[in-house]
């Protein structure tokens, strides 16, 4: 903690927190492919990873801006600019979040686990 209260900043050196979650690219994109089929199955690699960036955007703006405006800025800093076909772009986004705050990572878990829940094709009758 910084002497007013904020988590304190990562630095190089310094040991980061260890990411729990799995490498998106490629196998969690390759598996939203799968399990939707159909017309989402012709999406690209590269749409359907810049959806999952701007899900993960999204998550960290409400958890950081509720938790850690500092954070949120510095998150924005380093994502604003992310491009459209950047298949690591959520990973980088992840490792960043992990390292500034590791309490992100429920946050994230528990939207991929939605994104993989409402992308899957409901069970046959």
């Amino acid at each position: 903690m910084d002497d007013v209260g904020n988590p304190a900043e990562p630095q190089p050196g310094v040991a980061r927190p260890e990411r729990s979650i799995p490498r998106l690219n490629p196998d969690f994109y390759a598996g939203i492919q799968r399990a939707v089929g159909g017309v989402a199955a012709g999406a690209s690699l590269a749409e359907l990873a810049h959806g999952v960036a701007i899900a993960v955007e999204n998550t960290a703006h409400v958890f950081l801006n509720t938790t850690d405006p500092r954070g949120a800025r510095r998150f924005d800093q380093e994502f604003r600019d992310h491009a459209p076909g950047d298949l690591d772009a959520a990973d980088r986004m992840i490792d960043w979040l992990v390292g500034w705050d590791p309490a992100t990572q429920a946050a994230i878990e528990t939207l991929l686990g939605r994104l993989e829940q409402a992308l899957s094709p409901p069970p046959a009758p």
